[in-house]
């Protein structure tokens, strides 16, 4: 996996002795989430042998629409923790009128900062691009995670790729990327850990 491949680089940056004192020292972490096959997988065909979490009706291209949502293995935990330590902004290339009442289902606490739907996106030869200047100005202490790397194109090294989910039971990947980004959150600029993990992917 992706984060494993980082270990031998990350350990030239982390400091346990001097992390809590860095921690207090740094500017929260903005943590960029994809919605659709990274936190959750909805489909217009309920699968036979998973109980799905929710159902969203909504009105596409004048067309009403059911969707059955299931939600990630670990997602409640994932969310509840990032959430302690990140500023969460969720940034979908889907339509605000499906997206929305998942998000909704996703944190009822309002952990959620902001969120973003398809028409902050740019499309590019068939593929939703999500350009984070329409968040930031500054690229240092963001992450975004989503399961099409072409989605973080315009800033390759805030991104973390994430295997796509589409109902495995026993999938484990976000109980794995918590544990990842607990170290990012201490480093000064997160591009001197991510950067390396680009090379794997020319």
């Amino acid at each position: 996996m992706m984060m494993n491949k980082l270990q031998p680089y990350f350990d030239l940056f982390y400091d346990p002795p001097r992390r809590q004192e860095k921690l207090k020292n740094r500017r929260k972490l903005t943590l960029v989430l994809d919605l659709d096959e990274t936190l959750v997988h909805s489909c217009q065909i309920p699968k036979p042998n998973l109980k799905y979490d929710m159902t969203v009706k909504c009105t596409i291209q004048k067309i009403e629409t059911l969707f059955y949502v299931y939600k990630r293995p670990y997602v409640d935990q994932f969310l509840k923790q990032a959430s302690k330590w990140f500023n969460i902004v969720i940034f979908t290339s889907s339509l605000q009128v499906y997206a929305d009442p998942i998000i909704d289902f996703l944190d009822p606490n309002h952990q959620v900062k902001e969120r973003l739907f398809r028409e902050s996106c740019e499309q590019l030869a068939g593929n939703w691009i999500k350009d984070l200047s329409v968040l930031f100005t500054r690229f240092d202490r963001c992450v975004i995670v989503d399961n099409s790397p072409v989605a973080f194109t315009r800033n390759w090294e805030n991104g973390i790729p994430i295997r796509t989910w589409d109902g495995d039971p026993l999938d484990k990947e976000l109980k794995k990327l918590l544990t990842f980004l607990d170290g990012l959150r201490s480093l000064r600029d997160v591009r001197h850990i991510l950067k390396f993990r680009s090379l794997s992917y020319n």
